[in-house]
């Protein structure tokens, strides 16, 4: 008998404490989740439309490729200027895998950033998109290292 009474029992408030922690705990991880879930799929739509353009590239489905460009890009560059564009970086025409380690969205404007694979090698890849109606439209495409953002 002695034995069970020298056993020490936490007092009910600090039981209390301690539950509400490990709840606020749990909470904050399932509002961090929700959040960055609900940002990860606000960008999907545009990583989505880069890369349809970089496959119908990789592909050599250029009208395809070419419709998936904005206004914007389309009157400053023709179709056949974008295809000389894209078949002078292999890594374009026998890309292999991309991966977009940066999305933002800014209103009617997306920019992803990351890395394309392809032709035995690798290079950095900057996009900007464009929403034109419902859809998200290529406006602007870079392979040069300094088009992609620093990150601080």
């Amino acid at each position: 008998m002695e034995q069970e009474n020298s056993k020490k029992k936490f007092p009910t408030w600090l039981k209390v404490v301690i539950g509400l922690v490990i709840a606020g705990f749990i909470g904050f991880v399932a509002l961090f989740a929700v959040i960055f879930g609900t940002a990860w799929n606000l960008t999907a739509a545009p990583v989505k439309s880069a890369e349809l353009f970089l496959d119908f590239a990789s592909h050599e489905i250029y009208d395809s490729m070419y419709a998936y460009t904005s206004p914007t890009l389309q009157k400053v560059t023709s179709e056949e200027g974008l295809i000389a564009l894209v078949e002078s970086y292999p890594v374009l025409t026998d890309m292999e895998k991309v991966s977009f380690s940066n999305r933002s969205i800014d209103n009617d404007l997306a920019t992803v950033y990351g890395t394309i694979y392809g032709a035995g090698t690798s290079s950095p890849i900057y996009i900007e998109l464009e929403k034109v109606d419902d859809d998200w439209l290529v406006s602007y495409i870079s392979l040069n290292e300094e088009d992609i953002p620093v990150e601080e």
